[in-house]
């Protein structure tokens, strides 16, 4: 009789507009709390401790399933998901930390690596001069440095050691004029009756005037004695002076064709200053000036076409830095030029993983290019490298994993943050549509 009043007053102030669900889960509630009520009591302090419990467990028959609660928590669920495993790859790699202060090791050298690519000048005219702003100048560094010689399309033909021989002959070869033996050698005239040139010194000289022959060691040599015997000089051409002559200058020609490519790294002071590839022999003035001394035609001669094949500074490079100065061409079609390329050094300590770490440097490099011409000013042609140090530091810590704490942190924002919104929208979508479910509808919506 209890339970029928109970019920009969719960009847009353049900609406006359509640469904019969919710009527049916009305009643479900009803039973189950009067079921409660028969159960002998438990023990007080549990009872007590319960009811510090503020998550309050819906009852399964008050619970209503949507499709669209469905949809939204398949939504939440992949959403979540996806936080998740982005947030704990972030966790297991780490970041990198980069920290700015001022760098203190001026006292250090500056190691300077490259791999340079020269298409159109041979090995003998690619020298390396450096110099900087307290005053130190390096002239035609060799040490460190390997060359190797390249034809026109760029295939190797030979290493530094025969360069360096080659080299050393032309030099020689180059103290006198083209196809001169050594002094012990006297050649051939190829004249019954050897008179000296009127402007030759031997001309008045005894021994010539007693018959004794004289030396034609050069085709021209032939070719004169030749006209003051009354000979053709066209047949001193078929002589051996000539042949030599011809075959040398044949070979410089080629050597005036070939590329070098020089690598090696070269040590300097950790101040500015610049190193550079020009023309001519250098040389340091007592006065301190750093001078190229060269002929114009060697000038006209410099083709700076060139590839960089890698350029960095210190003994490792940084790892993730991306050197702009890596696979860069630049050619001249015509003519010659000057290319610079102006960089500014920032000075990085790395440390890896492990807690090892190094010194190294990143760099940002402009460039400028000039052609010389008939109309402008000289400029001395050649490849430039000028470069300053900054006075900031960088230091970078690869991986640095961020404390547990944090990402249990934010593990849970994800957590709730996605299951509120969800809910959230999951009740605003609930209500709509509850709503358009209970509004009358008109039954002749066509009159």
């Amino acid at each position: 009789a209890e339970y029928m009043g109970e019920f009969d007053m719960l009847v009353q102030e049900v609406s006359l507009q509640d469904t019969p669900v919710e009527l049916k889960q009305r009643e479900r509630g009803l039973r189950q709390r009067k079921e409660k009520t028969d159960e002998p009591q438990q023990n007080t302090f549990v009872e007590t401790f319960k009811k510090l419990d503020v998550y309050l467990k819906p009852v399964d028959d008050f619970a209503e399933r949507t499709t669209v609660g469905a949809v939204v928590s398949i939504i939440a669920v992949l959403l979540m998901s996806w936080l998740l495993v982005y947030e704990l790859v972030y966790y297991m790699n780490g970041e990198k930390i980069d920290t700015l202060s001022v760098d203190l090791s001026g006292k250090e050298k500056l190691r300077i690596n490259m791999d340079i690519t020269f298409h159109r000048l041979p090995c003998s005219d690619v020298n390396i001069d450096v110099m900087d702003t307290a005053g130190d100048q390096q002239i035609a560094v060799l040490s460190h440095m390997d060359k190797t010689r390249l034809d026109s399309e760029g295939h190797i033909l030979s290493s530094i050691t025969e360069t360096k021989s080659e080299r050393d002959r032309m030099l020689e070869l180059g103290k006198r004029p083209v196809g001169i033996e050594p002094q012990d050698e006297c050649g051939r005239c190829y004249t019954p009756v050897p008179t000296p040139r009127p402007d030759s010194d031997l001309a008045n000289d005894d021994e010539s005037a007693m018959g004794h022959p004289l030396c034609c060691n050069t085709c021209q040599d032939v070719k004169d004695a030749f006209v003051a015997a009354g000979t053709d000089p066209i047949l001193a051409e078929e002589t051996e002076q000539c042949e030599r002559e011809r075959a040398l200058l044949a070979r410089l020609e080629n050597v005036h064709n070939e590329g070098c490519r020089l690598a090696g790294f070269v040590e300097v002071n950790k101040v500015a200053g610049n190193f550079h590839f020009a023309p001519g022999h250098s040389f340091q003035h007592a006065h301190g000036h750093h001078i190229h001394e060269f002929q114009p035609h060697q000038a006209a001669k410099f083709n700076s076409s060139h590839t960089i094949n890698l350029l960095f500074f210190g003994e490792h490079a940084v790892p993730g830095f991306e050197s702009p100065l890596t696979d860069v061409t630049r050619v001249i079609t015509e003519g010659v030029g000057v290319f610079q390329y102006f960089i500014k050094i920032i000075p990085t300590t790395f440390f890896r993983e492990n807690g090892e770490g190094f010194k190294s440097y990143q760099f940002a490099v402009t460039e400028h290019m000039k052609k010389t011409s008939r109309d402008s000013s000289f400029i001395l042609p050649g490849l430039f490298f000028i470069y300053d140090l900054n006075p900031i530091m960088v230091t970078t810590m690869e991986r640095v994993r961020p404390p547990f704490l944090q990402f249990i942190t934010k593990v849970c924002a994800i957590v709730g943050g996605i299951f509120t919104v969800s809910g959230f929208i999951d009740a605003l979508i609930h209500n709509w549509m509850s709503k358009q479910a209970r509004r009358p509808r008109d039954p002749f919506p066509y009159e």
